[in-house]
């Protein structure tokens, strides 16, 4: 339930531009990064849920690697992309290098320039929290805090979150923002669920952010080990209660 996603800063001109933000999100390459520089050991996920958890809409298709429907979002676009964009891997995670990479090559290829400017997570956090010192895009993953949407889709793209790290993109829909208050607030699961659902399609047709994958759980054992119960809270790979015998 560890979902890796780049950030894109809504309110920066030119990433204000939902068309440019779609352009952005059809460039990047999916599956040769999934497939083969991965190999499979993740799985797409094309939303701001975890696509094995309830709230994520189960038909929601989200972007693919398409460079003519990127060419034709950015003729749509109402903004010029007058400077050069930049891109945030962080220093020492390898993997968010090769996103970045693989996010330059795609976008050189519909006429956008991006550099890449490598930065600590406690940099990058720390900038997020500032509409101001926010930057263009960066990449993290958001892991299990506690198994809810809200700890995904609530804290991350309702405007009343804005200030932390995990709202850096600095979206604002107020029909998400009415949907999302209301998930946090029913108690029916099911109601809830419906709200998550409705602002997930909503998010994903803004192109709020460009999401990647969803990490999968291996967990290889003795034949001695017995009763593994497998937690998703934490980073994704963690595993309590088990017995030896």
């Amino acid at each position: 339930m560890r979902i890796a996603l780049i950030r894109m800063h809504n309110q920066r001109p030119p990433l204000n531009d939902v068309h440019v933000r779609r352009a952005i999100s059809y460039a990047f390459d999916y599956d040769s990064f999934i497939k083969e520089i991965l190999k499979g050991r993740v799985v797409r996920n094309p939303g701001p849920i975890p696509n094995n958890l309830w709230g994520a809409p189960k038909d929601l298709k989200g972007y693919t690697y398409d460079l003519k429907k990127a060419k034709e979002e950015l003729q749509k676009a109402s903004v010029k992309i007058d400077r050069p964009l930049t891109i945030n891997p962080m220093t020492g995670y390898a993997q968010t290098d090769d996103i970045a990479l693989i996010l330059q090559t795609g976008l050189q290829q519909i006429g956008i320039k991006a550099n890449i400017v490598r930065e600590t997570w406690p940099n990058l956090s720390s900038r997020g929290k500032d509409m101001n010192t926010s930057p263009d895009m960066w990449i993290h993953w958001i892991s299990t805090y506690y198994a809810d949407p809200e700890n995904w889709i609530g804290e991350t793209y309702s405007s009343s979150r804005w200030g932390a790290w995990k709202a850096s993109s600095w979206y604002k829909n107020p029909e998400v923002d009415e949907l999302l208050k209301k998930a946090r607030t029913t108690p029916d699961i099911e109601t809830r669920r419906k709200f998550y659902e409705q602002a997930s399609r909503i998010i994903v047709d803004d192109a709020a952010d460009v999401w990647i994958y969803n990490t999968k759980w291996y967990g290889p054992t003795r034949k001695e080990v017995k009763g593994m119960r497998f937690c998703p809270i934490g980073d994704g790979q963690e595993c309590r209660w088990l017995s030896f015998g």
